[in-house]
């Protein structure tokens, strides 16, 4: 699901029991998308949802992570390693210098809520099970995280020991740049269904990095191949990696984008050339919204100042969640269903993310 920033995934893995991946808000509500569309369909995620992953600490990744966290009593909480490390907290105390947020709130509300609980964090390192499950009458369950590997571990450590103030000099915000990295592929392993989450993994030339390390994870575990994926980062040509979908994805595979809807529009993933490029090895593909062009209109400063001093918060109302719901019964097809914004990319075409 993703209203146009943001992403979030909701795993039903059979038994009521339910697997969330990463957090966005809904735009309506102002609330974590993953919690409504649970309580939307009678579940209750406090007692079902026995997961929640954060793939990486981007914004778009994260908003409501904290609440989600802290609804779901009874999951686990995983992410990968260098979350725990002390850098990465120190870094988040900095980077909510000045009361900018770029998401660290919900990092550390995440981790508060662990804390108080009682839970522990499990570490999402290359190669382990973060959940298993077998149980009479009920499918097998395993889900695997791939990455991120040791070397990117490292680099996302030095990232922020680069960023952070040295000794004497005056306290700055910290902001890292490039949030992307260790950022934790998953495969879902449901009997014989396979799901790729591709996170924001990116491609490197380094063989130890990215998605060269990932697929050469997936051999090692001699891992099944995956028959739908969440596509990496966007859709972006960053992202692209001709391995992921000769080695880890079956011929016919269901694909779902979800956009990133800031920035210049040119330059915002997924663009034209990336769904046309997608769409060609995907058997079909999905994108849960489209980017929106449109600027909130001028508004009077005195107008401005008024909502500013009254504590008043504006939304647009334009704005919806877009859905791509994916079902799949034991020997069964994917089942899709298009929910708000969504919609399916046909070929050949120039498919248009601007609304219509």
């Amino acid at each position: 699901m993703g209203p146009g920033f943001g992403e979030s995934i909701v795993c039903h893995i059979g038994g009521n029991e339910w697997i969330i991946v990463d957090s966005c808000i809904e735009p309506k509500a102002k609330r974590p998308a993953p919690l409504l569309y649970l309580e939307a369909i009678g579940v209750n995620p406090a007692s079902a949802v026995k997961l929640v992953l954060a793939t990486h600490w981007d914004q778009d990744h994260i908003r409501g992570l904290g609440e989600v966290v802290e609804t779901c009593v009874t999951a686990e909480f995983s992410c990968a390693n260098a979350f725990l490390k002390d850098e990465f907290q120190y870094y988040i105390d900095e980077i909510l210098i000045g009361n900018q947020d770029r998401g660290a709130k919900d990092i550390q509300q995440a981790f508060q809520s662990v804390k108080k609980s009682g839970r522990i964090v499990k570490r999402a390192t290359p190669g382990r099970a973060l959940l298993r499950r077998q149980a009479a009458n009920q499918p097998s369950v395993v889900l695997w995280s791939l990455s991120p590997s040791d070397k990117e571990h490292d680099l996302f450590l030095q990232e922020i020991a680069d960023v952070r103030p040295s000794a004497g000099e005056p306290m700055r915000q910290a902001i890292a740049r490039t949030p992307n990295l260790a950022s934790v592929v998953s495969l879902l392993v449901i009997d014989d269904c396979a799901v790729l989450l591709g996170a924001d993994m990116e491609t490197k030339t380094d063989a130890d990095r990215g998605w060269n390390a990932v697929i050469d994870e997936h051999a090692k575990l001699m891992l099944a191949r995956a028959g739908l994926v969440k596509i990496p980062h966007h859709g972006s040509k960053g992202a692209h990696h001709d391995g992921m979908w000769n080695d880890l994805l079956e011929t016919a595979t269901f694909a779902v984008i979800a956009p990133f809807g800031r920035g210049e529009s040119k330059g915002r993933p997924p663009t034209d050339d990336d769904l046309q490029r997608i769409r060609a090895l995907a058997s079909k593909l999905y994108v849960t919204a489209r980017h929106t062009t449109t600027k909130p209109p001028a508004r009077n400063p005195t107008v401005t100042r008024g909502l500013r001093e009254g504590n008043i918060q504006t939304r647009s109302l334009s704005k919806s969640l877009g859905l791509v719901r994916l079902r799949k019964a034991a020997g069964g097809e994917w089942q899709p269903e298009l929910f708000g914004p969504a919609f399916e990319v046909q070929m050949p075409q120039k498919i248009g993310l601007k609304p219509q």
